[in-house]
C-alpha cells in the first residue's frame, strides 16, 4: 500500500515538473499565452500537454530527445506541405500555431471531430473508412512513385525477434506465419510497389472524423513506404474496433481493403505485396501486444484467419 502511494506521488511530481518546464520555456520564448496547461501523455520521445488559447483547446508537444529539433522542423514542414495540396473536401491536418525548433516544442490546434478509433465502433465503419482512404490519398497527393519492395529484410527482422516472452501457442503461430512469409518471398523475390510519402504514425487514434471528412494530428514528418504498408497497418489496427463477425480477407475486414483500393490505383502492385504486409503487421502486433488483454485476442484471431486464408 505504501509503495503504491509513493509511486503515485512520484508520478504526480514528475508530471508537475514537466508542466513547469514547458510553461517556463513557453514564457521565455514569448510563445502565445496559453493557460490551464496540463500533462496528458508521454511516449518514448515526447510529452504531450493540453492547454487553452483564446478560449480554444490546443496541444503542446515537447520532444525529449537529442533529435527533437529535427522532429520539430520535419513535422512543421510536412504540415505546411500537406495543407497546401490536401483537397478541402478530404479534411486536413491540425495546424501548427507556433513552434520552437531548438526546444523541440510545437503548439498545435486541436483536431475536430470524433476519434476514428471510436467512430469505427458506431456502425458507420463503411463511411468512416471510405473517408480515411480519401484523406490518405489527399495527404500523399502527387508524392507517389513505382519502386521495388524487398521482403527479405522483413523476413529476417521478424525471424530474429525474441519470442521467449510469447506463450508456446503464440510461438507456434509466429513460426507458422514466418514460414509462410519465407514461402512468399521464395516465390516472388522483390515485388513491384506503389510507394509514397506517408504519415509516420498512420493509425485510427491519430485521426478524427467529422461525419464527412478526416482530420489528422500529431504529424511528425513522413516515411517513404509502399501505400499497401499504410493500408495493412490501418486494417490490422482497425480489427480491434470492427465487429468480429463476418468474413475476413488475409485476416482483416475486407471493407478496409476495398476502401483504400478505391482511393489508390494499386494495379501495378505485385499481387502478394498486400498479403505479405498484412502478415508482417500481424507479426509485429503479436510481438508487441501479445499480453494486452484487449488487443491480444483480436490479434490472435486475425493471425489465425490469415494462416487459414
Amino acid at each position: 500500500m505504501t509503495s503504491s502511494i509513493l509511486n503515485t506521488f512520484d508520478t504526480w511530481q514528475t508530471r508537475l515538473g514537466k508542466e513547469k518546464e514547458v510553461v517556463k520555456l513557453l514564457a521565455e520564448r514569448e510563445a502565445p499565452a496559453v493557460v490551464d496547461l496540463v500533462f496528458r501523455k508521454q511516449s518514448h520521445n515526447a510529452c504531450v500537454f493540453q492547454a487553452t488559447l483564446d478560449g480554444s483547446s490546443v496541444f503542446i508537444k515537447h520532444y525529449e530527445t537529442d533529435y527533437g529539433s529535427t522532429l520539430t522542423w520535419k513535422g512543421v514542414a510536412e504540415t505546411e506541405l500537406v495543407t497546401a495540396h490536401m483537397p478541402p473536401t478530404a479534411g486536413g491536418v491540425a495546424q501548427v500555431i507556433w513552434s520552437s525548433e531548438p526546444d523541440g516544442l510545437v503548439l498545435m490546434s486541436q483536431a475536430v471531430g470524433t476519434p476514428v478509433s471510436d467512430a469505427l465502433s458506431t456502425g458507420q465503419a463503411d463511411e468512416v473508412i471510405a473517408d480515411v482512404a480519401t484523406w490518405l490519398a489527399g495527404y500523399v497527393g502527387p508524392r507517389t512513385f513505382t519502386d521495388t519492395f524487398s521482403p527479405s529484410f522483413w523476413v529476417k527482422k521478424r525471424k530474429g525477434t525474441e519470442v521467449s516472452t510469447l506463450s508456446p501457442e503464440d510461438q507456434t503461430r509466429a513460426a507458422q506465419l514466418i514460414d509462410l512469409q519465407k514461402q512468399r518471398h521464395a516465390r516472388t523475390g522483390n515485388m513491384t510497389a506503389l510507394k509514397g510519402h506517408l504519415p509516420k504514425d498512420f493509425a485510427p487514434h491519430n485521426l478524427h472524423w467529422t461525419g464527412d471528412a478526416i482530420w489528422g494530428f500529431d504529424i511528425e514528418g513522413y516515411s517513404t513506404d509502399p501505400i499497401s504498408r499504410a493500408i495493412a497497418r490501418f486494417a490490422v489496427l482497425a480489427e480491434r474496433r470492427l465487429p468480429a463477425e463476418g468474413m475476413r480477407r488475409f485476416g482483416v475486414h475486407p471493407i478496409c481493403l476495398n476502401a483504400f483500393k478505391g482511393a489508390f490505383d494499386l494495379s501495378g502492385d505485385h499481387p502478394e505485396l498486400l498479403p505479405f504486409l498484412i502478415a508482417d503487421e500481424l507479426l509485429d502486433s503479436l510481438f508487441r501486444r501479445h499480453d494486452d488483454p484487449v488487443a491480444g485476442p483480436v490479434i490472435r484471431r486475425a493471425l489465425d484467419a490469415h494462416l487459414e486464408s
